[in-house]
């Protein structure tokens, strides 16, 4: 029995977004909502001058104990070939009761406004025909086909690894061992911890620390944080200590020469009178 899912290798992800555009033009989704079945978050990780980029994916992870199918009132959200967790878009009622319950944010209301925007943007004979709750199918159609899920074929940093997670090759069982689900798909940090489990079929390899390995600083930015820019600061500090000391022990003297100039001039102004 299949059980249809993918690893997502979040260390070699390069944000080029193929994937979003891929499942867009794929499943004619309603993208001038920014309502994507799939997408790449950039996040920035580290100080100064140890600073990385990492990117990090969101998509409906097709659990084996999917809330959304537990609370839908018609059917129409549920499990179809190869545990893919489906939506019948003449069932649903847009209720958005799955919406609400959805942990990692996977679903999105395709109203009757994007309906007819579909239609000038993808024909009458798009798949999108009524108005339904829209998420990710895994593009279990191409499956069928014998073929990967169009995120999966147009990874450029080949980051997304399609599986049958009852039929791992060798191969997919070395990364298996790695990869871990996550509670949120958008936050690497958010691992599961707790009770609650709906059983992911996407899962991910991280960092342990939610980040990539840093890289090793530039020769010129480890001259300039460690060296120049301590040895400025100090130099800053030095002259206005010498400053400082400068004003302290001429001070004195100051007031002793206005002193004599005050002297020097009630003396002239007594000779005039």
């Amino acid at each position: 029995m299949a059980r249809y899912g993918m690893i997502i290798d979040a260390t070699t992800c390069l944000g080029c977004n193929a994937c979003t555009v891929a499942c867009i033009e794929e499943n004619q989704t309603a993208y001038w909502g920014d309502k994507v079945r799939t997408r790449v978050y950039e996040k920035e990780v580290g100080s100064y001058p140890d600073t990385d980029r990492i990117f990090q994916t969101q998509i409906c992870v097709h659990c084996d104990d999917p809330p959304c199918v537990d609370v839908c009132p018609t059917g129409a959200s549920h499990i179809g070939p190869g545990g893919v967790v489906l939506v019948d878009y003449e069932k649903c009622i847009l209720c958005g009761a799955c919406v609400e319950v959805c942990p990692y944010d996977a679903r999105y209301f395709y109203t009757p406004q994007d309906v007819q925007k579909a239609r000038e943007e993808y024909g009458p004979d798009n798949e999108h025909f009524v108005p339904h709750v829209d998420k990710c199918t895994l593009c279990i159609h191409r499956i069928e086909q014998g073929l990967e899920p169009a995120c999966v074929a147009t990874c450029v940093g080949e980051s997304r690894i399609f599986v049958d997670w009852d039929n791992l090759t060798p191969e997919q069982e070395a990364l298996a061992k790695k990869a871990v689900p996550l509670f949120k798909g958008s936050d690497y940090s958010n691992i599961f911890r707790g009770n609650f489990d709906p059983k992911p079929k996407i899962r991910y390899i991280i960092d342990k620390e939610n980040a990539v390995p840093k890289k090793k600083v530039g020769v010129g930015v480890w001259l300039w944080h460690y060296l120049a820019k301590p040895l400025g600061l100090l130099s800053i500090a030095g002259i206005l200590g010498v400053l400082g000391l400068n004003y302290i022990i001429t001070k004195p003297q100051v007031k002793k020469i206005k002193e004599q100039l005050e002297e020097m001039k009630s003396e002239e102004k007594n000779k005039e009178e």
